[in-house]
C-alpha cells in the first residue's frame, strides 16, 4: 500500500496524533480512507535513506532543528533513486524554518521566501470567542483566499483553499501550483500593511518542482494540514490529492 513517512526528528511544529486544534488527526484519517498508510520518523538514527525506501513520500513539515549534510544528501539520494518529497514551511523564517528548508529545496531549485503572504480584499474571516461562544468573525489578511490553479492532476475539484499564515515561494512559473490573487501581498515585516518594497499580486503558494527521479511538492503554509483549518474550502482535497499524487496514485 502507498506509505507516508512524517519526520518527527527535527523540532516539527506539527503534532500528528493530537486530536485538538494544532494536530493531523483529520489528515491522517482521510488519507488511511483513501488507502495511504501514515507512519513516523521518530528517532534521530531513522533519519536515513534506508528508511526512506520503505515508504513512497517522505513528509517534513516546518522543521525548526537544523539538518546535517549527511542527512540532506539522504533527502536528496532519495528524491534522486525516486522517492517523493513533501516540504512544507511557515511565515517569515518563523524560528529559522525556512532557512533550513532551504538548505534542502535549494538543491531542486525552490526558496521558501521569508515573507508572510496578505492580502485585505481576498481572505478568510477567523472567528472570536469568548468563553467558547462565537462573538464575532473578523476578517484575517494574512489567511488569504488561493482560487488560481494550475492544471495539474493535484488540482482535480479544486476551487479554493487557504494559505494560513504563509509564505510565498521562488520557483520557476512553469512548477507553480497555485498563486495568490492580484490583491495580495508579499509582506516582509508581518505587519498585514503593503510597505514599499513588498512585491505584489501572483504569489507562488505551493510548487512541485520539475526533477529526474522523484516528485516534490513543497507548500508555504503548514497550517493548512492542521484539525483547525484543513475543513476550510477545498484545502481537505488539495491535500489528499498531494499525498496522492506523490505516492503516484494519480
Amino acid at each position: 500500500m502507498p506509505t507516508m513517512l512524517i519526520d518527527l526528528t527535527h523540532d516539527e511544529g506539527i503534532r500528528p496524533n493530537f486530536p485538538g486544534d494544532d494536530g493531523l488527526t483529520i489528515l491522517i484519517k482521510a488519507l488511511e480512507d483513501v488507502g495511504i498508510v501514515v507512519g513516523k520518523i521518530s528517532k534521530r538514527s531513522e533519519f536515513n535513506i534506508d528508511h526512506f525506501q520503505a515508504a513512497d513520500v517522505l513528509m517534513i513539515a516546518y522543521p525548526v532543528d537544523r539538518f546535517t549534510e549527511k542527512e540532506i544528501e539522504n533527502v536528496v539520494d532519495f528524491v534522486n533513486s525516486g522517492g517523493s518529497l513533501f516540504l512544507t514551511a511557515e511565515w517569515g523564517n518563523l524560528k529559522q524554518n525556512a532557512d533550513i528548508l532551504n538548505s534542502i529545496s535549494k538543491h531542486f531549485g525552490i526558496t521558501f521566501n521569508m515573507d508572510r503572504i496578505a492580502d485585505s480584499k481576498e481572505s478568510f474571516e477567523e472567528e472570536i470567542k469568548l468563553f467558547d461562544e462565537v462573538i464575532k468573525r473578523e476578517p484575517r489578511p494574512q489567511f488569504p483566499r488561493i482560487t488560481d490553479f494550475a492544471d495539474h492532476p493535484i488540482n482535480q475539484g479544486v476551487e479554493e483553499i487557504g494559505h494560513f499564515s504563509g509564505c510565498s515561494l521562488h520557483a520557476p512559473e512553469e512548477s507553480a501550483l497555485a498563486w495568490s490573487s492580484p490583491t495580495s501581498f508579499g509582506d516582509e515585516d508581518a505587519d498585514s500593511e503593503l510597505d514599499p518594497g513588498e512585491k505584489v499580486g501572483h504569489l507562488i503558494t505551493a510548487a512541485h518542482p520539475h526533477i529526474s527521479g522523484g516528485r516534490i511538492v513543497a507548500y508555504g503554509d503548514t497550517s493548512i494540514l492542521t484539525n483547525k483549518y484543513i475543513n476550510r474550502a477545498d484545502s481537505k482535497l488539495f491535500v489528499v490529492n498531494t499525498v496522492n499524487w506523490l505516492c503516484k496514485v494519480i
